[in-house]
Order: C-alpha cells, then sequence, then structure tokens
C-alpha cells in the first residue's frame, strides 16, 4: 500500500497530531495522508498494479 488516507476525524475527540503520530508509527513506507476539515487535500492518482493474486488456504474451527 502505498499511500493511506484518513478522513472524518471528530471534531471533539481526535486531534490531526494525534492521529499522525499513532499511523506514522507503523506506516513503514506507507504515506500517511490526513484530510483537513477546512481545506482540500492534495489530488492522488491511482494506478493498478499487476500482482499475482495472494492465495491463502486456512481450515477453520467452528468448535
Amino acid at each position: 500500500m502505498s499511500h493511506l488516507l484518513l478522513g472524518h476525524l471528530s471534531h471533539h475527540n481526535n486531534k490531526p497530531e494525534l492521529v499522525a503520530n499513532m499511523f506514522n508509527a507503523v506506516a513503514g513506507n506507507t504515506k500517511i495522508v490526513i484530510a483537513s476539515r477546512y481545506r482540500e487535500t492534495e489530488v492522488f492518482q491511482i494506478n493498478a498494479v499487476s500482482t499475482r493474486p495472494r492465495v491463502v488456504a486456512e481450515q477453520l474451527q467452528l468448535f
């Protein structure tokens, strides 16, 4: 994943700096973008990447 766009931060419960610190701590090479309540974000272009599908086979137990 190259980018993660975060939006809809609660005006009363979240601060952009707090969210940025939390996500940037585990983002690795992913760019974290926090959308502002007050102005537009930059424009992003999303391109498809051709990869082989990842097949995961796992038997799950019900009980």
